[in-house]
């Protein structure tokens, strides 16, 4: 306590802001601990600042210590780019100031980059927020019309005999069902798919159902089934989704074809890795 310098320094060793001394040749003459852990070094005889930083960053640093001299005031200036001859660099934000009765130069750095992470995150989960409040308004939306279309297909579906309406019909409510079992997840919160045994036949046949119903005409489409396939463990929702997805996805791939053609097929491979791992299959 007795030595007021020692306990000036001692303060400032505790902050976690860089300080950098330099005097009027712009030697570096004294820095903090903090400093020190970002690579600030005591100039020798021979050398400056400048020898620590790259050109852009020594010119851009040397306008603003003018700036400071030439006025007295204190010169802040954020986000500044401070580049190392390594390219390594930091955005910080930097303070001088002149000491007139010391005659020395003081700086402050201000590390910026974790704070711009911290604000770009905070961006990020404000926009997730907002897209999944707009998922919830709109499936709310959704779900009213959803209801009428399904009520509306039934009533026909009663009134209506021949077997192609009914046909089609069928394909609308069971189509405006799925749609209503999305919606219904988008609205609850995320739970496990509903594993079960289901045929995978039957599901494909949905999606050629669906897909004859589409507005692709001169497309054909050929079923190729293994019917020795027993029934599969998974959720047939999730299935047929995926199925109608790969269709879509061939059925754009097709578009300017002379003979579209798209071949529905089943078979049973065996030794074929799923997510890089080969599964044995056991049989009692």
């Amino acid at each position: 306590m007795n030595n007021p310098e020692i306990f000036n320094q001692n303060i400032l060793n505790q902050i976690t802001s860089e300080i950098v001394v330099l005097d009027k040749d712009l030697k570096v003459i004294w820095v903090n601990d903090s400093a020190i852990t970002n690579n600030w070094k005591i100039s020798d005889e021979h050398s400056n600042i400048n020898s620590q930083f790259s050109f852009q960053t020594n010119a851009e640093l040397k306008q603003l210590i003018d700036d400071c001299l030439d006025t007295g005031n204190t010169i802040i200036k954020r986000d500044f780019k401070l580049e190392r001859d390594n390219d390594k660099y930091r955005i910080v934000d930097l303070t001088v100031n002149w000491s007139e009765s010391d005659q020395l130069l003081i700086l402050e750095v201000l590390c910026v980059d974790n704070l711009h992470k911290i604000i770009d995150s905070s961006k990020v989960f404000s926009t997730q927020k907002i897209a999944a409040n707009l998922a919830r308004t709109l499936a709310h939306e959704v779900k009213n019309p959803l209801s009428g279309i399904k009520g509306s297909a039934q009533i026909l579906m009663n009134k209506l005999n021949d077997d192609f309406s009914k046909k089609f019909l069928d394909i609308i409510i069971n189509e405006t069902e799925r749609l209503n079992n999305i919606v219904t997840k988008i609205l609850t919160p995320p739970k496990k798919p509903k594993l079960e045994l289901f045929n995978i036949h039957s599901a494909l046949e949905k999606v050629f159902a669906l897909s004859q119903a589409d507005e692709y005409e001169d497309l054909k489409i050929q079923r190729d089934y293994d019917p020795s396939i027993p029934e599969v463990y998974g959720d047939e929702d999730l299935f047929i989704q995926a199925i109608l997805n790969i269709f879509k996805n061939a059925q754009q791939a097709l578009t300017l074809t002379e003979d579209p053609l798209i071949t529905i097929k089943s078979r049973v491979t065996y030794s074929q890795p799923i997510n890089g791992v080969i599964h044995s299959t056991l049989c009692e």
